[in-house]
């Protein structure tokens, strides 16, 4: 088959049931629904995370975060990401990030030709605390308008074979006062969780309509694989929530934990040789997107990924039947050092800093709510304890670290506090 370009979109924080396709209603997401009708919708992927740079590093890499390198907020991408894999087959790479966790200094420039990511002069820095003496000047570049200089790469490089990465900041939370200063969100209109549903509007509008709109002006969209995905979702209120400081006074649960809420995400995949048109139920996982993506394109590698090719399952319309493992072991950050595996039927959750295990049973507890660890059957008090078995392993597993001096982790801990991710 001809080789394709691929363009992979991520849009941080968004909750897959806010978007459309995905069965919302209150907002119109005609551009993701376009590239879900024309393309492949999956009900529910699973990222390896609940913290943005741990979740792309497993989704770039296809490796679970014991592998990437990436498992706290001053960890550096050791693997190979997909950047990497396609310029070493001649394709042209660009780039673009909102986000400093996301930066060079984490290695998730790796692969690319051109790379942007914000500075402290071109970002929006609204979480800064007016009174906070330790971290004054430490703001965060986030939030970086990367779309026009995005837009004018693929123009200049159209006629190359090329993947672009994109990673859109501005649908996180903390970000809509700003917008709406910008004159992007009109206030007052769709403020709920800081303009979330606005938020979602203008990634489908701004984002995604704009990309089609190129590719079918320069008759790229037969010749093209577009993904767009989510790093991670967000709790709305569904396990409680807590004052965040720095947002005057506003409740913000955040993405603290490993439930449903906060590890489920958008995907849809177009340009794939399998009908179009489909709904994949079943687990999937954000680290099988590269080993499908290899096998459409037919890149071997000479290495082993956690993912799977998820094509044989697309080709016969059949749920795949998956393991999902996710983690969140930054214990600084509430709620503590926690792991999960999700399946289809069961939920394992462990929390390693305060001794706590959860279990629940999906099919008639979807939100999560009845913890029945205390009352497992003997199958399932079996399949535990070879869940924890695993767990450990992956707790185990040796990788080298990423030094960063004394300051720079005084200034990314500063950071996070400013995010409210750490107190």
């Amino acid at each position: 088959m001809k080789s394709k370009n691929v363009i992979l979109l991520t849009f941080d924080e968004l909750r897959a049931d806010h978007v459309g396709c995905y069965g919302y209603k209150r907002i119109r997401t005609d551009h993701f629904d376009w590239v879900a009708d024309k393309g492949i919708l999956f009900e529910n992927c699973i990222s390896a995370s609940n913290l943005t740079p741990i979740c792309h590093a497993a989704l770039l890499s296809g490796m679970n975060p014991n592998r990437s390198g990436v498992r706290d907020p001053y960890s550096f991408l050791l693997a190979k990401p997909i950047s990497e894999i396609l310029k070493g087959e001649g394709y042209k790479t660009a780039g673009f990030v909102g986000s400093g966790i996301l930066g060079s200094r984490h290695g998730f420039s790796k692969g690319f030709d051109t790379f942007y990511e914000p500075t402290a002069e071109e970002a929006v820095e609204i979480l800064r605390w007016e009174n906070d003496t330790d971290h004054q000047g430490l703001g965060f570049p986030l939030g970086g308008w990367w779309i026009d200089q995005m837009l004018a790469w693929l123009d200049q490089n159209r006629e190359s074979k090329f993947f672009i990465f994109g990673h859109f900041f501005h649908t996180h939370e903390g970000m809509g006062e700003s917008l709406v200063k910008d004159g992007r969100l009109k206030e007052g209109e769709l403020s709920e969780f800081d303009y979330l549903d606005a938020k979602v509007k203008l990634a489908d509008e701004s984002v995604v309509g704009p990309v089609l709109e190129r590719l079918k002006k320069w008759n790229l969209m037969d010749d093209t694989i577009l993904i767009l995905t989510s790093d991670h979702g967000t709790n709305l209120g569904e396990h409680g929530g807590e004052w965040i400081p720095g947002r005057q006074g506003q409740l913000y649960p955040q993405h603290r934990s490993l439930y449903h809420h906060d590890i489920r995400v958008l995907l849809i995949i177009k340009g794939l040789s399998a009908p179009s048109g489909q709904r994949i139920r079943g687990i999937v996982r954000h680290i099988d997107v590269v080993p499908t993506l290899l096998s459409e394109l037919d890149i071997p590698c000479d290495f082993q990924f956690d993912g799977i090719n998820l094509t044989p399952f697309i080709e016969a319309g059949e749920p795949p039947d998956l393991q999902a493992y996710s983690e969140a072991l930054y214990d600084v950050r509430p709620p503590g050092a926690i792991q999960s595996f999700y399946s289809a039927k069961y939920k394992f959750i462990r929390n390693l800093t305060k001794g706590v295990e959860e279990f629940f049973r999906l099919e008639k507890d979807p939100k999560e709510t009845i913890n029945l660890i205390a009352d497992v059957s003997d199958e399932e008090r079996n399949m535990l304890v070879e869940t924890r078995r695993k767990m450990n392993k992956m707790l185990m597993a040796k990788r080298e670290e990423a030094k960063f001096s004394e300051k720079e982790r005084a200034e990314i801990e500063g950071r996070l506090k400013m995010l409210g991710y750490i107190k």
